[in-house]
């Protein structure tokens, strides 16, 4: 740490803080999208599926209340109801299938909605059979009372002929064995036709009490009519009374054979009822099973997004707090190692201003020495001045006779036809020009030595200077 420069102490305080911050939001990420994921569980799956499981119970309630209403009541309104109510509980299990094939979670509502259509069916086939029992129910009252009815009026038209008979008899002042057969023969009659009212009024009681054992009570002795029929048979002496008589015997059967098939009739109505109330509750059962499955499933990603929510609002103010202390921290370590590098920063100035103020001290003194050495070195200059005047002039000098020299080598290229007199002062004033050269070039050769010294001079003066 101590090896550390403060812009990597800072950057690794600044560092942590960061990094501490993203793992916090990365936690919260993970979380809210977990919630995110419950709550389109939530629109997506389970709250569709309590909605259906919702409607099927609901419709299922409908069909079966309307369905008791029509089997007591046999208004086909309830019926209609109960049918159109039906078909919404077939729309619910129709979207119930959907949803569980396009839903990868409702796995409880896809093995549910594999027997709802059979529940459905059963439930329907039951409804379907009360409906044609109800109608043969219909049919048998419908015969029961016509036979009734006609067994009634052939009995009552015998007892009619009998009371006509009988008050003939006894104004013809007939014997008293005549008029008691008569009046046997009445009686009985009569007694048939009470027997005949008692069995349709227990019928009548039967239907409203929905109760087929009142009716079967009262069979028993309506039997008694058609015995008393048979043994008054043969005091009817008349073909008229005969006819009348045989045919209230058909009636009379004809009735009876009636309310057995009405009795039968309400047995299977009763096991019917009691197969569609077994099938009712099968649907109820499904409805239910099904509804309880939906908010279970739903009470759970609701749950679970919860929990979600609150891990990620814990370990946001978790992240916070740590990233306060951390950043806390950081701060503390970074102005306390900064301030003890200041420090000794500081230390190591103060060093070097007393070293850079010894340093000057001489620097002023070797300014000094420089500053006579540069007074020399000036009259040095001076004095090479003065000489690089002189060398000026000379070369001036061999400039003019170096052209002087080219003038007398054209006139003597011109006259180098007039004769060897002439080529001979011609050679002569070579070799002066040859000797006047030389020394051209020794003092161009000391030039060359004293601006060389002259720039070795500088130079130290340059570094006295520095220094």
């Amino acid at each position: 740490m101590k090896q550390f420069t403060i812009g990597k102490r800072i950057t690794l305080g600044f560092g942590a803080i960061i990094g501490t911050t993203l793992v916090v939001g990365a936690l919260a990420i993970g979380a809210m999208w977990q919630a995110s994921n419950g709550a389109k569980m939530m629109s997506e799956d389970y709250v569709p599926e309590v909605d259906i499981a919702s409607r099927i119970s609901a419709g299922m309630s409908q069909v079966r209340m309307n369905a008791y209403n029509y089997q007591f009541t046999e208004d086909r309104t309830y019926l209609d109801k109960a049918r159109k109510a039906l078909i919404d509980v077939k729309t619910g299990v129709e979207d119930a299938q959907k949803l569980a094939a396009r839903s990868t979670v409702l796995v409880k509502l896809r093995e549910l909605v594999k027997d709802a259509p059979q529940l459905i069916a059963a439930y329907e086939r039951a409804l379907d059979d009360t409906e044609k029992l109800d109608q043969r129910l219909d049919q048998c009252r419908e015969a029961a009372h016509s036979n009734a009815e006609k067994a009634t009026k052939l009995v009552e038209t015998l007892i009619a002929d009998q009371n006509s008979k009988l008050k003939q008899e006894i104004e013809a002042k007939a014997e008293a064995a005549v008029l008691s057969e008569r009046h046997t023969k009445i009686t009985e009659f009569n007694r048939v036709v009470d027997i005949l009212n008692a069995t349709r009024v227990a019928n009548y009681r039967s239907q409203a009490l929905r109760d087929s054992s009142v009716l079967t009570a009262a069979l028993d002795s309506y039997r008694q009519a058609d015995r008393i029929c048979e043994a008054v048979t043969p005091l009817v002496k008349t073909p008229d009374g005969k006819k009348n008589l045989a045919e209230a015997r058909t009636a009379l059967q004809a009735y009876a054979a009636t309310l057995n098939t009405q009795i039968a009739t309400l047995a299977e109505q009763t096991t019917n009822g009691e197969r569609r109330a077994s099938a009712g509750v099968a649907v109820e059962k499904f409805t239910s099973t099904l509804q309880e499955a939906a908010e279970k499933g739903a009470a759970n990603v609701a749950t679970a997004s919860a929990g979600s929510l609150r891990t990620a609002s814990f370990s946001t103010v978790i992240g916070v707090i740590i990233a306060l202390v951390l950043g806390l921290v950081a701060a503390t370590i970074i102005v306390r190692t900064i301030g003890s590098v200041l420090r000794r920063v500081a230390e190591s100035l103060a060093a070097g201003a007393e070293q850079t103020a010894a340093a000057a001290g001489q620097i002023a003194s070797s300014s000094q020495s420089l500053a006579e050495g540069s007074s020399e070195q000036a009259a040095s200059l001076e004095e090479t001045s003065a000489s690089l005047e002189e060398i000026t002039s000379m070369v001036r000098r061999n400039a003019e006779s170096a052209a002087k020299a080219k003038e007398l080598a054209t006139q003597a290229r011109a006259a180098a036809d007039t004769g060897s007199s002439d080529m001979t002062e011609m050679e002569s004033a070579m070799n002066d020009i040859r000797a006047s050269s030389a020394e051209v070039a020794k003092i161009v050769k000391d030039i060359d030595e004293i601006a060389f010294q002259t720039n070795i001079l500088a130079l130290n003066a340059a570094v006295e200077a520095a220094r």
